[in-house]
């Protein structure tokens, strides 16, 4: 580094040390630099030095330091503000550094302010706020500084953080912790990173609110938004996970965080609201169309009062016709917004009474993107940070901790769903819809009627208008495996909801079967099944491939969260697809032990009984789950080859008291329909029309039409297709029997799938009925991440983007399906259906 003295002479060590030293960091800002050191010249305190750490300037930003005869470091190369601001310090005598950035003017008295708070031997660090006048003129640039002094002006004295924009620290303190030049190597969160180490070892930090100075930087919506994220969101939750610590200071209040949450509802709410009313995507736009054109204009002059007036006529005048056009939805956008106003009314009665309400206008769009890009940053941090431990998921209890996470949020997103589509469509709140009806309409029809008969449960789930839908579909003659699985939650919220009735008389509380609080219990019960059988996937592809614990949860939560699973767990839990695929994965993972133990020439005597079980209750939720019969065939070639047979045999007593699910479901369909009925695979839920064509399969079309094609709605399975293909090509999976047997029977029920036809689904069950196939999912993602690690960058980016632009297909779809822009629950779009159901769809 080069170093100039100042203009006293005196270098570092000399026998005059003055009381602050003030450090200013600059990179290639010379006409800024230079309004800042004139500021510091014109200061009523005078015992300070200044020292200008050039960080790598490639024009004349030195020269103006040095004419005005102050020290100048210059840093070889541009390091960033922390390396800057450290050099500075290593050259500093003063007692106190005072850390000034170079867009920033002192007041005259804000070294003097500096200085008296240090008289408390107490206190380590101080910083202040930027004033009420920032330089620039334009509307972004003062509400971005008016808001940073705002949340400074407010808060408590005593912080745990720090800002070095406006600060000072004691140079012993400081020398003992100093910024963190590896992980910030650029402006960002340095100095909040500083601040949180000092006072995690106990340092004491204060705002003090006269310690203010003015900011010079010119403020865009872009730079705000850039900063804010990327210098500052991201990084900050980065940090506070690292240290493990939420804190409450400045814009991180209680109330601030429902700030955001109350945001994102009303933005969720806009979102599906665009879908109704598709003008409204045309709001946001003119919004900040009109703030960036009034930025504009006031970066250079002053709005005219006529300009003023007029504008605020056309946003009344506006607001009132988005009001009229969306009509109830307004209210359910407005209202998050009116509590974000309520949690926030000091901070806009501060821009009101120095800016004016027109100004405020333009404020509380910004503010409440802010929120929401907060929130998004927030996730994305997490993101960051877990993606740089992601070693920590090969312990086993961590990834429990990642799973219980997921179902933990599917489960607020399952009722946030119901909840919104209950106002949307004026209904109850009802996860029982359409076929999950018929799964389970037996509890309550049990329970509460003491019989079989369904009509009364359908006379109130399907009123007059839906009438027709409720005759064709006959709800007497479903499967009962999920009403097995979902018994124990339905007694305890029968239970409950006798008992808080009597209490309350709250219709929320109604014992008759299909009140929340049925659903309350019922869900979280059907989706901790979910997630266990998660877990068990998670365990049988750690014991059966050796793949290490981060490779398995990335496998994991891809099956969970971007295939079609997803929406059998969260949105249509009570069908009998995703507890069918649970109890499925139970089976296969039982035989995988089998498998293990047997080769010890052991055998555990309730493996058995209990495969039996599982497998009982998997084709109790849907007969087709049959289809796992090539993994029963491997597990007697097994048992026989390693002569166990005869212990196998003495368990049978076991193994058929233990299929009684199955047992029970014969008995149910024959006392509703007769022995003919009981033993037909056909015409389970649906009328006579539904029916298997066993020799004109559509095989092509259950994989690829658009009427629910499992690659189609889910083609993120093609990669996972890829992973296995892989494995077995590659690493000679061929020779796993296990393996290979289940692929067999992934064959067997693609078969099935494509040889069934009904009446609302064509040819071909579609995508719904291989969600069973889950644990084979999770297995092929697997694979595929294992490939992933033995290719180079540019192929692992080609799998990644497909693996992106997959997800967001099956999410679009989605989206569809859940605000009801569909035909008939077939189509997404009406061009759909001229697209897919021609040339395409006839291949």
């Amino acid at each position: 580094m080069e170093v100039q003295l100042d203009s006293t002479g005196e270098a570092p060590g000399s026998a005059h040390s003055p009381r602050l030293s003030v450090i200013v960091p600059v990179h290639n800002d010379p006409q800024r630099l230079a309004k800042c050191l004139d500021a510091l010249a014109g200061s009523t305190f005078r015992d300070f030095e200044i020292i200008v750490a050039d960080d790598g300037s490639t024009d004349g930003t030195h020269i103006v330091a040095e004419n005005r005869g102050v020290k100048v470091l210059r840093l070889p190369r541009k390091s960033g503000a922390a390396a800057a601001r450290n050099a500075g310090a290593e050259h500093a005598t003063g007692e106190i550094l005072v850390f000034i950035d170079a867009d920033v003017c002192v007041h005259p008295d804000t070294l003097a302010v500096a200085s008296e708070s240090f008289n408390d031997p107490t206190i380590s660090a101080i910083f202040g706020s930027y004033d009420l006048e920032p330089a620039e003129p334009n509307i972004l640039s003062q509400y971005k500084n008016l808001a940073h002094r705002y949340y400074h002006q407010i808060s408590d004295e005593n912080v745990t953080t720090f800002w070095s924009g406006c600060g000072a620290m004691r140079r012993d303190v400081f020398n003992a912790y100093k910024f963190d030049t590896k992980r910030f190597t650029r402006p960002s969160i340095e100095d909040i990173d500083l601040g949180a180490r000092l006072t995690r070892d106990g340092k004491k930090i204060i705002i003090n609110k006269q310690f203010q100075a003015k900011h010079m930087k010119h403020w865009s919506m872009v730079g705000i938004w850039r900063s804010d994220i990327f210098d500052r969101a991201i990084p900050w939750t980065r940090l506070i996970l690292r240290e493990k610590s939420l804190p409450g200071d400045l814009n991180l209040s209680t109330g601030q965080r429902g700030a955001a949450l109350l945001s994102a509802l009303s933005a969720a709410i806009f979102l599906i609201a665009c879908v109704f009313k598709p003008w409204l995507a045309v709001v946001p736009l003119a919004v900040f169309g009109g703030i960036f054109a009034a930025d504009k204009l006031t970066a250079r002059w002053v709005l005219m009062p006529a300009l003023k007036i007029g504008t605020a006529v056309a946003i009344a005048l506006g607001l009132v016709a988005i009001t009229n056009y969306a009509g109830w939805w307004s209210a359910g956008i407005l209202l998050p917004i009116l509590g974000v106003v309520l949690l926030n009314v000091p901070f806009y009665e501060f821009f009101v009474s120095h800016r004016g309400l027109l100004f405020t206008t333009a404020v509380l769009p910004m503010h409440l993107v802010y929120y929401l890009y907060s929130i998004g940053a927030f996730l994305a941090g997490h993101a960051i940070h877990y993606g740089e431990t992601i070693d920590r998921l090969d312990d086993f209890k961590e990834r429990l901790k990642l799973y219980a996470a997921i179902a933990a949020v599917l489960y607020i997103g399952a009722w946030s769903l119901v909840l919104v589509r209950s106002v949307a469509k004026h209904t109850t709140i009802d996860f029982a819809v359409s076929d999950a009806t018929g799964y389970y309409a037996y509890l309550p029809s049990l329970v509460i009627d003491h019989d079989l008969n369904f009509d009364n449960q359908m006379a109130v789930q399907y009123p007059v208008p839906d009438i027709d839908y409720a005759n064709d579909m006959q709800h007497n003659r479903w499967p009962i495996g999920v009403t097995l699985s979902i018994a124990p939650a339905f007694l305890v919220a029968h239970v409950s909801a006798i008992a808080l009735h009597h209490l309350t008389g709250w219709a929320v509380f109604a014992p008759h079967g299909y009140s929340p609080i049925y659903y309350f219990f019922c869900i979280a019960w059907i989706m901790a099944l979910g997630l266990a059988g998660m877990i068990v996937a998670d365990k049988l592809i750690v014991e059966r491939f050796a793949i290490r614990g981060r490779t398995v949860a990335a496998a994991i939560v891809t099956t969970w969260l971007s295939t079609n699973y997803v929406w059998y767990f969260a949105r249509e839990p009570l069908l009998a697809h995703m507890a069918g695929a649970t109890w499925v994965i139970f089976s296969v993972y039982l035989i995988h032990r089998i498998d293990q133990t047997t080769s010890q020439g052991k055998l555990v005597w309730w493996h058995l009984p209990m495969i039996s079980f599982c497998t009982a209750m998997a084709i109790a939720c849907r007969m087709t789950n049959g289809f796992i019969a090539p993994m029963f065939i491997y597990l007697a070639i097994n048992l026989y080859q390693r002569k166990l047979i005869v212990p196998a045999l003495k368990l049978m007593p076991l193994i058929v008291i233990a299929a009684a699910p199955l047992a029970i479901h014969f008995a149910i369909m024959k006392a509703i329909q007769g022995q003919v009925m009981a033993s037909s695979m056909e015409g389970l839920g649906y009328g006579p029309r539904e029916r298997f064509y066993w020799t004109h399969p559509a095989l092509l079309r259950s994989l690829f039409s658009s009427r629910h094609g499992l690659f189609f709605a889910t083609p993120t399975l093609l990669l996972a297709g890829w992973g296995l293909v892989w494995h077995i090509m590659r690493r000679r999976g061929w020779r796993d029997g296990w393996l290979m047997s289940l692929i067999a029977s992934a064959i067997v029920l693609w078969y099935v799938n494509a040889s069934w036809y009904a009446w609302w689904f064509g040819p071909s069950v579609g995508n719904r009925g291989y969600v069973e196939l889950a644990g084979l999912y999770a297995i092929g993602f697997a694979f595929l991440y294992t490939w992933m690690e033995t290719v180079g960058r540019t192929q692992r980016r080609i799998v990644l983007t497909l693996l992106a632009l997959f997800i967001a297909f099956n999410y679009v779809l989605a989206a569809g399906k859940l605000v009801d822009f569909i035909d008939d629950n077939q189509y997404i779009i009406p061009a759909e259906r001229r697209i897919f159901t021609g040339r395409l769809e006839r291949i």
